[in-house]
């Protein structure tokens, strides 16, 4: 394929609609035990909801019922708080950071308009789940090889146009068997773009890509390893973070 064609399919792309970007969480209103909850989260979405921003606990308490306090995904173990999959939380900070109001020994967290509260596990509540739509393939292909996989097998390749969405991804990404993973970013027409995603979304990762790139790395990368944000040679075979339609509760 010419470099003519392969900038012309690229900005096509751009008028692509993707239905998500990292997720969406879902209020379940029947009550059950934080266990429980965890079982139906699991068995009919992806998990329990976590909070890694206090954009994410906004999120989470409009769609919440105003009245209801809610399980998510997050317990006490010890003296040590852990999300769901067993990872030790690291509870976001910020001008109104979340507080926890701590009632009882190894208990379970619920989400209530002004923070987290700690309470039997045992107790039945509403609970709010979440459904991935990032998926890390844990195979090596060159960038447009990995659009073509994400097309054909889920949406498109991962555009993570905020920090929470660059989060998650480097949340999932510790699991790549490379050192650096794809994403959607690629350089076109003069300007590092998401390619199905509206051109204007700029964060701070546009500021540490190189404004003039070598042709050959003009695809962009995320990494665990120092700088997040990276160009990289497009030719390469990495692995890739795929988005995917979530399924409509």
């Amino acid at each position: 394929m010419t470099k003519t064609a392969v900038r012309l399919r690229l900005l096509t792309a751009l008028c692509m609609l993707v239905f998500c970007v990292v997720g969406k969480h879902i209020y379940v209103s029947k009550k059950m035990s934080w266990s429980e909850a965890r079982k139906y989260c699991m068995e009919h979405h992806t998990d329990l909801s976590t909070v890694h921003s206090q954009e994410e606990h906004a999120q989470l308490n409009d769609i919440r019922d105003n009245n209801s306090r809610c399980w998510i995904g997050l317990y006490r173990d010890g003296n040590i708080l852990k999300w769901s999959d067993g990872e030790k939380a690291t509870l976001w900070t910020g001008s109104h950071p979340i507080h926890v109001n701590k009632s009882v020994d190894n208990g379970c967290m619920v989400l209530h308009k002004n923070g987290l509260a700690e309470t039997d596990c045992n107790k039945e509540r509403p609970f709010l789940c979440f459904e991935n739509c990032l998926v890390l393939v844990k195979e090596n292909k060159t960038w447009e090889e990995a659009m073509e996989h994400c097309r054909h097998h889920h949406t498109d390749l991962a555009s993570l146009p905020s920090e929470s969405t660059l989060s998650h991804a480097l949340r999932i990404s510790k699991e790549a068997q490379t050192e650096h993973v794809w994403t959607s970013l690629r350089y076109l027409a003069d300007s590092w773009l998401w390619v199905n995603r509206d051109a204007g979304e700029r964060q701070a990762w546009h500021q540490e890509m190189p404004q003039c790139p070598a042709w050959s790395h003009r695809c962009g990368v995320i990494s665990l390893e120092g700088k997040p944000w990276g160009s990289w040679n497009c030719g390469d075979k990495l692995n890739f973070i795929c988005s995917k339609n979530t399924k409509v509760p």
